[in-house]
């Protein structure tokens, strides 16, 4: 997805410039603030509204407010702190952000309700507000009917393979072999040797289950985990009944991740329920999370209306080095889900940001696959992937796709240090590189599958070819 620059000046009122010492070990980099336009031209709108809660450092857990109903993106002025704007808004600050001179606050229900009219329509909504991506097509149901590591589910149905129970080995053999020959893993692979080595990929889903053997040494340490709708450090998948559709989600993400980066780590940040959804404040706070605690890579295998607030906390993300990955939707319509769809962004690094639709393996778009305004695709269809339980199901769904792409922008990161200048270009060498797949397709998708689907043989030879 690509957060769309606003164009306007890029200063805070009464800020103005100040330094950073950004990762990767660049040099001190001075750059002026951004939005000084667009916070002049919201502050009617912003006048009463107030701060959300959960500041998150290294050293803080966070506290996911659910009682709060409506969430205001505003601007920080020169002297603001997180608790004096706490105190004056009688608000939460969810985010407190100078560096990007947005914070995002939240609002109990009885507070947005004396709202003014206007100010109330600046709010975003934020329980039950964001959902994963997944077609109809997929594992989350067949928990009950599949028997053991070696079997494979397929949409509804299963059948037992007895091939290796080892997807992570060798890209060349196993369920998904012509699938990883498609965006050329092996070839990719061998020109990073590191394998995603020292890497981090956040993971904002469903959680995982933490005892597959799939990723066995493949997480992050416990205190870089966070449970954000049980409230916990334990980011497990939670399995309540047979309407628990979104149950398997995040494990099958966070396995494709270590199928396609096998020594990179998965940092899982649980912000969806069995059900599917989760609240906005809880995307914000993992976001967070993933920023501060490491994270290299923030994988978003899900989607919502536009949100001011998460647009900004993208932006932060993005402004902190950060490559985020977006699906696209499952409608199978051109109504793209945001954060992926890019009509409405105000991004600040929208060239870190990619948002990818699905194919199936003769490079055509997946029927249920959402496409218009989006940037690349990758296969998103009868994925291999670990299922809860230590087994294995077949998945399909943009949601599948994209950890595709975030697994190779770990690749990709482990391999070099790049220059502030080069890092901005990973994202568009990403989706330029891939290869276009106009000619597998009806005429009507030409222009709306992006520039193409993912291969990774060419983005490594272009990243690594950067100037260093």
């Amino acid at each position: 997805m690509r957060l769309i620059r606003d164009g306007l000046s890029r200063s805070f009122t009464g800020i103005g410039n100040f330094s950073i010492n950004r990762r990767y070990g660049r040099k001190q980099v001075y750059r002026e603030q951004i939005h000084k336009n667009a916070i002049l031209s919201r502050v009617f709108r912003l006048a009463l509204i107030g701060v959300p809660s959960v500041l998150i450092g290294c050293a803080q857990l966070p506290v996911i407010d659910t009682t709060t109903s409506r969430l205001m993106t505003v601007n920080i002025q020169t002297g603001d702190t997180a608790e004096n704007l706490a105190s004056k808004y009688d608000a939460k600050v969810l985010t407190f952000h100078p560096e990007t001179g947005t914070a995002v606050i939240a609002l109990t229900k009885e507070r947005a309700g004396r709202l003014s009219r206007e100010a109330y329509d600046a709010t975003d909504p934020n329980e039950n507000t964001i959902e994963l991506q997944q077609s109809t097509t997929n594992a989350a149901a067949t928990q009950t009917n599949m028997a053991g590591w070696s079997t494979w589910g397929s949409g509804w149905s299963v059948y037992g393979s007895g091939q290796s129970s080892d997807l992570n080995s060798d890209p060349n053999t196993g369920p998904n072999a012509s699938i990883w020959s498609k965006i050329r893993l092996s070839q990719g692979l061998n020109l990073a040797r590191r394998g995603g080595s020292g890497m981090i990929v956040a993971v904002l889903d469903t959680g995982i289950d933490l005892a597959h053997p799939a990723f066995a040494g493949r997480l992050v340490p416990g205190n870089q985990t966070w449970d954000f709708v049980g409230n916990d450090a334990i980011p497990q998948e939670v399995y309540v009944n047979n309407t628990s559709k979104g149950y398997g989600h995040g494990t099958s993400v966070a396995g494709i991740i270590a199928q396609v980066a096998p020594n990179a780590k998965i940092m899982p940040l649980r912000v969806l329920g069995s059900d599917g959804s989760g609240n906005t404040d809880s995307v914000l706070a993992a976001m967070d999370w993933a920023v501060t605690h490491g994270a290299d890579v923030i994988n978003l295998s899900l989607g919502t209306q536009y949100l001011s607030s998460l647009a900004s906390q993208i932006d932060w993300a993005t402004w902190n080095d950060k490559l985020v990955v977006c699906a696209t939707g499952n409608t199978g319509d051109m109504n793209v889900t945001f954060p992926a769809n890019s009509s409405k962004g105000t991004g600040y690094m929208e060239d870190l940001t990619v948002g990818v639709g699905s194919t199936d393996l003769n490079d055509k778009k997946s029927t249920f696959s959402t496409y218009g305004n989006i940037e690349m695709t990758a296969i998103g269809e009868n994925i291999a992937t670990p299922a809860p339980g230590n087994r294995i199901a077949k998945w399909s769904g943009t949601s599948m796709a994209a950890p595709m792409v975030a697994g190779g922008f770990a690749l990709a990161l482990a391999e070099r240090w790049y220059p502030w200048s080069s890092l901005l270009t990973l994202g568009k060498i990403m989706s330029s590189t891939a290869d276009n797949i106009d000619k597998s397709n009806d005429k009507s998708l030409k222009g709306n599958l992006g520039s193409g689907r993912l291969n990774l043989e060419r983005f490594m030879q272009s990243a690594l070819s950067l100037p260093k």
